[in-house]
C-alpha cells in the first residue's frame, strides 16, 4: 500500500503534520514491537529446548556412570573372588525413559516394525523376540548361556584384523576396542565343530550347549580348545564370562 504525503497549514498559516506518515510511522513502531516480541519468544522456547535436551543428555549420563559403577564393583566383588554367590538380586527401575535401542539387532527390528518412538512394551516385545530366536530354549536344549566376554583389544591388533575379516565388527569403548566373540567363533568354523558332548549353538556361538550328559570339565575342555584356536589364528584371547569355582 502507498501513501500520499500533502503538505498542510492552519488558519494562522503554521504547517501541520503529514496524518499519514504518521499513521504510517506509528504503524510500523507496532509492527516493530510484534516482531520484537515473536523474536523474543522464540528465543525463550529456543532456550527452553536446549534446557531440556541438557536434561535428557544429564540423566543418560548419570544412568550410565550408574551401569558402569555397578559393572566394575560387580567385577571387583564377584569376579575376583570365588567364595561369593548371588543369590538374588533387587532392581531399582527409573521412571523416566530413556532406552537403550541402538543395539544392531534390536535397532533393525523396531525399524522393521516401523516404531520410530517405541514403548517400553514394545522394546521389551522386540527383545525377547531376538532372544528367543538366537537363543536356544533351556528346557530342550540345557546350555550355559553366554560363555565367551566381548574381548577389548589395541587399536594396531583391530587395525590388522580389519585387514584379514571383512565387516570386521569393532566398536569403541574405555580402554579400547572392543570385538565380537561370537564374530571370531564363527570365522573360525565352531558352529560346525561339535564335541563329544558339547557344542556351541548353530544361532550364538557365544552359547555352548550340553548334547547330553556333559560334565563341567567336558564344556571346559570344549571351550578351552576355542581358546587356544582364536588365538593361534586371529591373536585374540577370549575370556571365560562364568566364574569358575572350583
Amino acid at each position: 500500500n502507498s501513501t500520499t504525503s500533502t503538505n498542510r497549514i492552519n488558519q494562522s498559516g503554521s504547517k501541520l503534520s503529514d496524518s499519514n506518515s504518521d499513521t504510517e510511522s506509528k504503524t510500523i513502531k507496532v509492527e516493530q514491537k510484534i516482531f520484537s516480541g515473536f523474536k523474543g519468544l522464540n528465543t525463550f522456547k529456543k532456550s527452553e529446548l536446549e534446557t531440556q535436551k541438557a536434561a535428557l543428555e544429564l540423566r543418560r549420563v548419570e544412568q550410565q556412570t550408574i551401569l558402569e559403577t555397578a559393572s566394575s564393583y560387580f567385577d571387583l566383588i564377584f569376579k575376583s573372588k570365588n567364595d561369593f554367590i548371588i543369590g538374588s538380586v533387587t532392581f531399582k527401575l527409573l521412571k523416566t525413559l530413556n532406552p537403550k535401542t541402538d543395539y544392531p539387532d534390536l535397532k533393525n527390528l523396531l525399524s522393521s516394525l516401523d516404531l520410530a518412538e517405541p514403548s517400553p512394551k514394545e522394546i521389551a516385545d522386540a527383545v525377547t523376540q531376538i532372544r528367543t530366536e538366537k537363543l536356544p530354549n533351556p528346557v530342550t536344549h540345557p546350555n550355559l548361556g553366554s560363555f565367551f566376554e566381548n574381548p577389548v583389544v589395541a587399536k594396531d591388533l583391530v587395525e590388522r584384523l580389519a585387514g584379514q575379516i571383512d565387516s570386521l565388527k569393532v566398536f569403541e569403548v574405555s580402554g579400547g576396542f572392543k570385538l565380537s566373540a561370537a564374530q571370531l567363533i564363527d570365522l573360525d568354523g565352531w558352529k560346525s565343530k561339535p564335541g563329544e558332548k558339547v557344542n556351541c549353538w548353530v544361532k550364538q556361538p557365544l552359547v555352548l550347549v550340553n548334547r547330553g550328559d556333559a560334565t563341567a570339565s567336558d564344556v571346559l575342555s570344549y571351550a578351552k580348545n576355542i581358546v587356544i584356536s582364536i588365538r593361534d589364528r586371529f591373536g585374540v584371547t577370549l575370556e571365560l564370562e562364568p566364574s569358575i569355582l572350583s
